[in-house]
Order: structure tokens, then sequence, then C-alpha cells
């Protein structure tokens, strides 16, 4: 079985992360598709030590469109002209 959207790799988890990999496969999945925040840059590192912990992981990384969003003002080298 694998987890096709997962947040692993967010703040939330980093404290014990370890434990949360352990339950997740003990619970019997393989695998999982982690979402990842372009604009979040605790994220996108943390997505380093949850493929150690777990390398049968995979990342899907993109940015949320909606009027709230402000990741266009983070990440102006990401903008097509």
């Amino acid at each position: 079985m694998i987890d096709s959207h997962c947040h692993i790799a967010g703040q939330e988890f980093a404290g014990d992360l370890e434990a949360v990999v352990t339950r997740a496969r003990a619970a019997g999945l393989q695998g999982a598709l982690t979402i990842l925040a372009a604009d979040d840059d605790v994220e996108l590192r943390q997505a380093a030590a949850v493929q150690r912990l777990w390398p049968d992981v995979r990342f899907s990384i993109g940015t949320h469109f909606c009027p709230s969003c402000n990741w266009h003002r983070l990440r102006p080298e990401c903008l097509a002209e």
C-alpha cells in the first residue's frame, strides 16, 4: 500500500519524524508521495530527512494558486516573463 498524498515533511512532524515513519511502515505502507510547498524552505530542507529515513518515499512539489497566496512575492525567480 502507498500513501498517495501526505505531508510528513511538515514542521508538525519534525520532532518525531522517525517515529512517524516507523508507524507508517508498521501499518503496512510501503511508500508515500509526500507533498511539498515550493515556497516553504523549511519543508524543502526537511524532505532530505524524510528521504534518509524512508528511501521509498517520493516527492511532489508545487504551489497553491489562490487569492490569498503570496508565493509570487516569495519566489519571483519562479515566474516566467
